[in-house]
């Protein structure tokens, strides 16, 4: 009697402990924790090899709040800074997206006193790339710019702002120029390998987007082409990246993005792309980290 009270026991506080740990998960995917910290890594990845050792505490603050403000406007609270009715979110009844939206500002605008002007010059421009998808809103039969409707804008915005995360910004903060070869290479090589593992989030909405009669790369050459272009990608970047990392843990690296990539389908939902392939970037921080310390 004892014993099986006992057993029922711990599968209770186990069920609890399972459900607590997969709440979590869920949260730090929903509210765009886990996107933002990937932003963290991947800027830590392109600082290692620029620059030299890892960077103030403050900067990866600051990309972490800024990524989550980023994210928090254009997913979860759809604020649109160029419609005068999106305003209407911060009027005194508050509600809860709005004190976010509020909170992560007054926090960006603590860390903007704590960084150099260019850094945070260079960095409000990453952000106005950033917002500017989220503008062609059309609200009360106004539409401002109509960015949906060209072609493959949104994945080289995506891949332009967070290959210059982890290239351009690490050059500023060393005083390096933009135009030196190893600068540009890491820049390139990183834009190929976000645009390599963003299309696939495409080849997700790729129905969704095909009922909006929004122009993506699967909805103009279809899902097969679109996976032979990201491995096109992808390849670029491996070879981009040879001489900077490990080879063999590069191979290692590769086969986990590439059997991503071809798996990746209209059918697959959920955390298959916000988790794993979106993990991908932490996983390359791990190769470049572990390369560059010779462990």
């Amino acid at each position: 009697m004892a014993s099986n009270l006992l057993k029922r026991k711990t599968k209770i506080k186990s069920a609890i402990n399972r459900y607590t740990f997969l709440s979590l998960f869920h949260f730090l995917i929903r509210e765009n924790i886990f996107i933002s910290l990937c932003s963290v890594f991947f800027f830590l990845s392109g600082y290692i090899i620029i620059g030299s050792g890892i960077p103030a505490l403050k900067y990866q603050s600051l990309i972490f709040w800024a990524t989550l403000l980023i994210y928090q406007v254009n997913t979860r609270i759809k604020f649109n800074f160029f419609d005068l009715d999106s305003y209407a979110l911060l009027k005194p009844t508050f509600n809860k997206r709005s004190q976010v939206l509020i909170f992560l500002g007054t926090v960006l605008a603590f860390h903007a006193l704590l960084i150099d002007f260019k850094t945070l010059l260079f960095l409000i421009h990453l952000g106005i790339i950033s917002t500017l998808y989220n503008v062609p809103e059309s609200t009360r039969k106004k539409i401002y710019l109509p960015l949906r409707s060209i072609p493959f804008l949104k994945i080289f915005l995506i891949a332009y702002v967070w290959a210059s995360i982890s290239s351009f910004l690490p050059a500023i903060m060393e005083n390096e120029p933009f135009l030196l070869k190893k600068i540009m290479v890491v820049f390139t090589a990183h834009f190929s390998f976000i645009f390599a593992i963003t299309l696939p989030f495409d080849i997700r909405d790729f129905q969704a987007d095909k009922d909006s009669l929004l122009k993506t790369t699967p909805g103009l050459i279809g899902i097969l082409p679109t996976k032979i272009f990201a491995l096109i990608s992808y390849l670029s970047f491996a070879m981009l990246s040879y001489y900077e990392v490990n080879p063999l843990a590069l191979i290692l690296f590769s086969i986990v993005v590439i059997g991503l990539i071809i798996g990746s389908s209209p059918e697959r939902k959920g955390y298959y792309y916000t988790f794993f392939m979106d993990g991908t970037i932490i996983l390359y921080f791990f190769l470049v980290y572990f390369s560059h310390n010779n462990l």
